[in-house]
């Protein structure tokens, strides 16, 4: 679908919370912290651009940063950018740079922030040639799985992956 320069999704958007709750016990977390931080830039030309941080990022203390100090960066923001499309009442992501180097669909979560939203395959992407390669999951499940395997740097698979 062509997106028009008077869209309501074109513009600048800045993040008002990010939460999650735990769906066994029911408690309210702030995994970027109380205050995280994120724009999002939708341009008419179908372009996106996106960066989350933390509230408490902190700098390098010199130009050059410490190995620490880069990891703690490193896990401290969540930044893609890429070509969006909308799809009847879904907004598609496909993001430009990514480590398989394919393109990948994906749904804008902060637009239905819900912690139990369900995360499935676009019908119109499915069929019977064609099922989903991923079963229907929720955010708060998908998003802790996401987590932990594109930011645990420390886990042995990923050390021994990068080596």
């Amino acid at each position: 679908m062509p997106i028009y320069s008077d869209h309501p999704i074109i513009g600048t958007w800045r993040l008002t919370s990010f939460t999650e709750r735990n769906l066994d016990t029911g408690a309210i977390g702030y995994p970027f912290g109380e205050t995280a931080k994120a724009l999002v830039i939708y341009e008419p030309n179908g372009y996106v651009a996106t960066i989350f941080t933390r509230s408490d990022r902190q700098q390098p203390l010199a130009p050059q940063a410490t190995d620490q100090e880069a990891m703690d960066l490193y896990w401290s923001m969540i930044a893609f950018a890429g070509r969006y499309e909308l799809s009847g009442k879904r907004l598609i992501y496909r993001p430009e740079i990514n480590r398989s180097g394919g393109e990948r669909y994906a749904l804008a979560f902060f637009c239905d922030s819900h912690i139990d939203w369900p995360i499935a395959a676009v019908p119109t992407c499915v069929g019977p040639n064609a099922p989903p390669k991923y079963p229907t999951t929720y955010y708060t499940d998908y998003m802790a799985r996401y987590q932990q395997r594109t930011y645990d740097l420390l886990a042995a698979e990923n050390r021994n992956a990068a080596e």
